[in-house]
């Protein structure tokens, strides 16, 4: 029995093979005992028994050799196949890795597609931001100037109102609304300053002029 039996392993054909070699190598050895009781006697039987026993101890030895041969033969197949396996082995976790690495190569570069896509949006929603961001600036300055003009607008509107009770007559081609510096060119009957009229103008839409120094804030 091997050791790889004795130890709990399995037992594989050469184990099997060496075991038949062991028990051939012990009926030579048993033969060798029986040839050397032979050489006591000098009888016919003893000489014909040696002669026996000699050939079936060379027989024996013969079976052992080549029960050696063949075990070793099956241990050489058995490394070779055991090598083979590994190599099988070796070769599955190879292409598991090359198809994991593909798989990876394809998520980076689908990853990248959906990034490089990502980014170009984001590029144009800045420029929709800043186009929004500018329409509303110019929407702004659109109002603003529009309540700006809406503010003027009533201004020349009160003082045209204002100048025309007091008794201005206006120059020929020029507005009633003119600022006030203009409008002091005129000599009113009721005698009213300029000041006067922007206080009078001023309470008549609210108090939301701009004060007469501003001499232009009519034009």
């Amino acid at each position: 029995m091997s050791i790889l039996h004795l130890i709990g392993g399995k037992e594989t054909a050469a184990d099997k093979l060496e075991n038949q070699a062991l028990v051939a190598d012990a009926r030579a050895q048993a033969l060798e005992a029986e040839m050397d009781a032979c050489t006591n006697g000098d009888s016919a039987d003893d000489v014909e028994r040696y002669v026996k026993l000699e050939a079936e101890k060379k027989f024996a030895l013969a079976k052992a050799r080549k029960l050696r041969k063949d075990a070793q033969a099956a241990r050489d197949k058995d490394i070779a196949d055991a090598r083979e396996r590994e190599t099988r082995e070796l070769q599955k976790r190879k292409n598991r890795i090359i198809k994991k690495t593909a798989e990876r190569v394809a998520l980076a570069s689908e990853v990248a597609v959906h990034a490089s896509r990502l980014a170009d949006t984001i590029e144009r929603l800045h420029r929709l931001n800043v186009d929004i961001a500018t329409q509303a600036g110019s929407l702004l300055d659109r109002e603003t100037r529009a309540a700006a003009l809406l503010d003027r607008s009533s201004y020349r509107n009160a003082v045209a109102s204002i100048l025309r009770s007091a008794g201005y007559q206006p120059a020929d081609g020029v507005h009633c609304g003119v600022p006030f510096k203009e409008a002091a060119l005129y000599s009113p009957p009721s005698r009213l300053t300029a000041e006067e009229i922007f206080e009078t103008a001023n309470r008549k839409i609210g108090g939301q002029l701009m004060p007469p120094e501003v001499q232009h804030a009519a034009e």
